[in-house]
């Protein structure tokens, strides 16, 4: 059976992968690892590049790309996420109060609740705006001199309806409205003034406006360009919102807006100088911590449990501690620390009394976490961090395919496909068994030549796991024998080798073309919300380059994205 290309989805190249008969065990992991295409299908359709093309050693992108060519994405009409819409209400309508409940759940394409294809609406969905713009509008009229000086006038001036309408339904679209909509939205006001007065009128017409396509999705148009025809530059609105959303899960700021309507987005210049700003601040934060945590899979740490008897210090707060303190690392490593390169060496974890135990280091005083310097022998980076081992592991036991598949998917964009259907658990050990540690069990069955095909790069990667056990604990021994955690990288552009553990492996990723190239893609279809198959590797090559010139700094890789050509265009459908 041939081997899966770790760069299949990187190159564009087009290598099927079959499948054989069903005996090898673990599922590879739950729906959202599975490959949005077909497996080992690649985008050599959306890229249209020759499949053997040769890459650039720089870049990991295929040489052969016309870089004279502006490239874009497709541009889905994105409806807004729970995590979007909260913050957008909330800067919408500032010192108003209102609750916000629960809406639906998003659903995820890969990890990223952000991709068009996996966006859906329900009946439950729709009731659930139409019950949050009715709260929202019963807050707002009770408080009438937070949202409109003129509507808090007594009585209100003629006026002040239609500039109550144009303003506000400029601020809830991200652009300004239509005469259409202007003359839809005037009407409604006027009839439902004409009916119940004033303030029921500036209440049904917010129901109306926060019920709108044009509030709940972002639509981008783009506007006429001739230079390029197989591509159109997003209107400045378009790329405001493109930038906010992207940098602060929310709507643009009166700033930002500014800066659209004067013509400042239509530059690099002036969208570096936006992309700074909007960095700079607090929020940025918050959203480029969304991004990693979905990225990285953070979710596999929620409602973390593990087997009293295995582990009997394990307590429900010992696995948010777990949770907390991963979410700590990587955001110090993306703010402070800075390279991409520091996500995998860096000798540091956040650590508190309960996690000390854990990490084998002295337990600090608080029970807060705090960073302190770990064993640089056993711990470097993020690969090493015990929240993510551990969520990437079983109740009772380590899980070297779970943990070889988030490397393989997350890092190398080289996501396998599912195991064959029926395919049955890893063998557990029975009474009488000779004892054998969690790689022996596994290779019993994955040496077969069904399963060999995909294991070999997973397991390659899995077995140097082997010193953390379950909650991501350093062992030299797993039940009782000695640790095996000698790996192996294989089809990759520039990691093909032997290491001892993960933190050689670390490493070595750390100096990758590849690595660079996925975690670029990754933030492109975060940012585009686009699927794998979607987004034209070409497109990449100017950002990586960027990312390159400036050291590898992560917070230079988003200034590089939202700058580049790919980021503030879109593809033009054609019939």
């Amino acid at each position: 059976m041939p081997q899966p290309h770790a760069l299949s989805r990187l190159k564009g190249l087009g290598l099927g992968i079959a499948l054989g008969a069903s005996a090898c065990t673990a599922s590879i992991d739950g729906p959202d690892s599975l490959p949005t295409s077909a497996p080992g299908g690649g985008r050599s359709g959306a890229s249209g590049l020759d499949p053997n093309a040769p890459l650039d050693p720089n870049t990991g992108i295929p040489i052969a790309c016309d870089q004279s060519q502006v490239l874009a994405a497709p541009a889905p009409i994105l409806r807004l996420t729970n995590r979007e819409y909260r913050n957008t209400l909330a800067d919408l309508f500032p010192g108003i109060d209102f609750d916000v409940a629960p809406l639906a759940t998003d659903n995820k394409d890969n990890g990223f609740d952000t991709t068009g294809s996996a966006q859906s609406i329900s009946a439950s969905l729709i009731e659930g705006y139409h019950g949050q713009a009715s709260r929202v509008a019963s807050a707002v009229v009770a408080n009438l001199a937070a949202f409109s000086t003129c509507a808090a006038m007594t009585p209100p001036p003629s006026s002040c309806g239609a500039e109550l309408v144009s303003t506000f339904a400029a601020r809830a679209y991200r652009r300004p409205a239509t005469t259409e909509e202007l003359s839809r939205l005037t009407a409604l006001f006027s009839s439902s003034e004409a009916s119940w007065g004033f303030t029921k009128a500036v209440e049904v017409t917010i129901r109306a406006v926060l019920q709108s396509p044009a509030f709940l999705y972002r639509v981008e148009l783009g506007r006429p360009a001739a230079d390029q025809p197989d591509t159109t530059p997003l209107t400045g609105p378009e790329l405001a919102s493109r930038l906010s959303y992207l940098l602060w899960d929310s709507m643009p700021d009166a700033t930002l807006m500014d800066a659209a309507g004067r013509g400042s987005l239509d530059t690099t210049d002036g969208v570096v100088t936006e992309a700074r700003r909007l960095l700079a601040h607090p929020r940025a934060r918050a959203a480029v911590a969304t991004f990693q945590s979905q990225w990285l899979r953070f979710e596999k740490m929620d409602n973390l449990k593990k087997s009293a008897a295995a582990f009997p210090a394990f307590a429900p707060s010992t696995a948010q501690a777990l949770a907390d303190s991963a979410a700590r690392y990587v955001d110090y490593l993306f703010w402070e620390r800075g390279t991409l390169a520091g996500f995998f060496t860096d000798t540091k974890a956040f650590v508190n009394r309960e996690l000390a135990p854990i990490y084998g280091v002295s337990a600090p005083a608080s029970s807060e976490l705090s960073l302190v310097d770990v064993n640089p022998s056993q711990r470097a980076g993020l690969l090493t961090q015990a929240g993510l081992l551990a969520g990437f592991a079983h109740e009772t036991a380590d899980a070297p395919v779970l943990r070889g598949v988030l490397v393989l998917s997350r890092l190398l964009c080289d996501t396998p496909p599912p195991p064959p259907p029926g395919t049955p658990a890893a063998p557990e050990a029975k009474p009488g068994d000779a004892p054998m540690t969690t790689r022996q069990r596994l290779e019993v069955t994955h040496v077969k030549p069904e399963c060999n095909g995909c294991h070999a790069s997973i397991d390659g990667i899995g077995y140097a796991f082997s010193n953390y056990d379950a909650i991501g604990a350093w062992r030299d021994s797993d039940n009782g024998l000695p640790v095996n955690a000698a790996g192996v990288l294989t089809n990759t552009l520039d990691l093909d080798g032997t290491f001892d553990g993960t933190v050689a492996l670390g490493a070595k990723l750390a100096q990758s073309v590849q690595v660079k190239a996925c975690v670029t893609e990754q933030w492109y279809r975060y940012a585009l919300g686009v699927g794998e198959e979607q987004l034209n590797t070409c497109a990449l090559k100017s950002t990586i380059e960027h990312f390159n010139a400036s050291g590898n700094k992560l917070p230079e890789l988003l200034v590089a994205l939202v700058s580049s050509e790919a980021f503030r265009r879109r593809s033009v459908i054609t019939q």
